[in-house]
């Protein structure tokens, strides 16, 4: 942190520390990560397992199971909503 502050200040960059987010990544979780705390002035950056970039779920594992869950969700949704579209609408309009 003592190298980012000072660049963030130098470039004219605002870090919005309630929208921040640490993940460490790895397929095993070190030991080290509880008592990792990391802090910018009296704040603390809040420690996950997931973050959403772009639409796509990152899981400190980096494995894609939880993703392809969660979109399958969406999905069924979606497949829901066009099988009860079908009686008021024909195939072109779907």
């Amino acid at each position: 942190m003592q190298i980012l502050i000072p660049w963030l200040r130098e470039n004219k960059l605002h870090l919005n520390i309630e929208k921040c987010n640490c993940v460490v990544y790895g397929y095993k979780t070190p030991q080290w990560i509880h008592n990792l705390n990391l802090k910018i002035g009296n704040s603390e950056i809040e420690k996950t397992n997931v973050v959403k970039y772009l639409g796509i779920k990152i899981y400190d594992k980096l494995t894609w199971k939880e993703h392809a869950n969660y979109l399958q969700g969406k999905l069924r949704k979606i497949n829901y909503l066009f099988y009860h579209m079908k009686e008021y609408f024909n195939s072109y309009q779907l």
